[in-house]
């Protein structure tokens, strides 16, 4: 049976939040990082928690908060720009680098590189793991490029996207107009049918439909719509949409779900918020990174027993 996603008006903003650079709350209700560290590091606490990775674009570096209970436990820096994020089933969370353009692997709760794979073109934004084989996707200028098993050099297609995901059954598809698949039995990318317009804000995979995002007025920041897309063997089509409104929240920014919660960044500014899904309404949470400048990508990266 099909289930309906109804019309829900989010509205984002964020409240203050303040985190000194001991490392203390100074309310205990805050949310929020210390833009003081410039090294990497990691609290070993981390390495049992949930982990939400949040890219700081023009800081040039990457908050790591225990999820959900949102307690700074690490920084990653050295970018040069980083964008999106995800992450496979052991944990391990891949960092979309624009300067130059490359995927960096670091182990969950880990503060050095293992792996660093390079992209073909230029300005990359997202990635995409395939949790059935290990492949991953990244889009950039130059379309879309999969490495196989994650390692080696790139097969690259020429396919406009920003974002891309993978299905549960090893398909791919990405936020190009009209949206387009690359089924996991090989063959070129398709059609699915599916028009998004606007600039785009993520798409992920809720473990039965696609969520595609998008700014309906291409940039305004005023509002972003999320899509909810049943695929189907015999087509696609778009089964209902919630509008996203708020402050200084605006697409580009690279949403994310971890399970039924949307975690949205602030590409304008240091805020992230978290919505319920796909109820939507006000946010359940606000938190604020202090010292962060523009928050790109986030990824859920999961501790001990890896995917849930």
């Amino acid at each position: 049976m099909r289930r309906r996603f109804s019309r829900y008006l989010f509205s984002l903003c964020t409240t203050a939040a303040v985190l000194a650079a001991c490392g203390r709350l100074s309310q205990p209700e805050s949310d929020a990082a210390s833009g003081a560290f410039r090294a990497s590091w990691m609290a070993s606490e981390a390495k049992g928690d949930d982990l939400l990775y949040v890219s700081d674009e023009v800081g040039n570096s990457v908050y790591v908060l225990a999820y959900p209970k949102r307690k700074l436990v690490g920084m990653l820096t050295g970018f040069g720009s980083p964008a999106g994020e995800c992450a496979d089933k052991l944990g391990n969370v891949w960092i979309v680098n624009q300067t130059p353009a490359e995927l960096i692997e670091y182990v969950h709760a880990g503060t050095t590189p293992i792996a660093t794979l390079h992209l073909p073109g230029n300005t990359p934004y997202g990635c995409a793991v395939d949790r059935r084989t290990g492949n991953l996707a990244a889009t950039s200028s130059a379309g879309v490029s999969i490495f196989a098993n994650a390692q080696g050099a790139p097969t690259t297609y020429s396919v406009t996207a920003t974002y891309c995901v993978y299905d549960g059954r090893g398909d791919l598809f990405v936020d190009s107009d009209p949206m387009e698949e690359l089924p996991r039995v090989g063959g070129p990318f398709r059609s699915i049918g599916v028009f998004v317009t606007g600039v785009r804000g993520g798409l992920q995979w809720d473990g039965e439909y696609l969520v595609d995002a998008a700014d309906p007025q291409s940039g305004t920041g005023d509002e972003v719509a999320i899509y909810q897309v049943e695929v189907t063997g015999t087509g696609a089509g778009i089964i209902g949409a919630a509008l996203l409104t708020g402050r200084s929240f605006s697409s580009g920014s690279q949403f994310s779900l971890a399970g039924k919660t949307i975690i949205q960044p602030d590409v304008n500014g240091p805020g992230v918020a978290l919505y319920a899904y796909p109820s939507g309404g006000s946010p359940k949470k606000n938190l604020k990174i202090l010292g962060a400048s523009r928050l790109w990508g986030t990824a859920v990266s999961r501790g001990k027993t890896g995917e849930r």
